[in-house]
């Protein structure tokens, strides 16, 4: 019983050190986060490193609404997107089992320890590259087109 319970303990223990996705600026390139460029004057490329590719998407196309807004632009097309996932070799479910004696004078003590990790998702990230075309007036009936204002009314960051 007492071994269930710490079992219980340490599978709730790694879920709590899983990361909650954020909507920010990547500080470095390989920071999560979003990063952009302007290709033209109404082209950009926009990139967004997440935990998870579902949270790198809805990032990204938040990312693209707020510069078609800043820029005075009504509606943008998603032209080009793919996604790439990087994951870390170390992830994935592994057991470790370590133990030692020792003495000292005359008292004698011997331990044992289990350890269990448990990989996750987020033990690598998913980037997702967007270049958007950006435009003004009636939004065109394609798909991939999207207005800004309403992306920006549905994904919080």
């Amino acid at each position: 019983m007492k071994y269930l319970f710490l079992f219980t303990a340490m599978a709730a223990l790694a879920a709590c050190a899983t990361p909650v996705p954020i909507y920010q600026p990547a500080q470095t390139e390989n920071a999560l986060g979003y990063r952009d460029y302007p290709i033209e004057s109404n082209r950009y490329r926009i990139s967004y490193r997440s935990s998870s590719e579902e949270a790198a998407d809805r990032f990204a196309l938040r990312r693209a609404a707020q510069l078609t807004a800043n820029n005075g632009y009504d509606w943008f097309e998603i032209v080009n997107r793919s996604a790439e996932m990087n994951t870390n070799a170390s992830s994935g479910s592994r057991v470790s089992i370590g133990g030692g004696t020792g003495s000292y004078g005359s008292g004698v003590s011997l331990g044992g320890g289990i350890g269990l990790g448990l990989g996750t998702a987020s033990s690598g990230n998913t980037l997702v590259r967007l270049e958007v075309v950006m435009g003004a007036g009636p939004r065109p009936d394609r798909p991939n087109t999207y207005e800004a204002d309403a992306v920006l009314a549905n994904i919080s960051g």
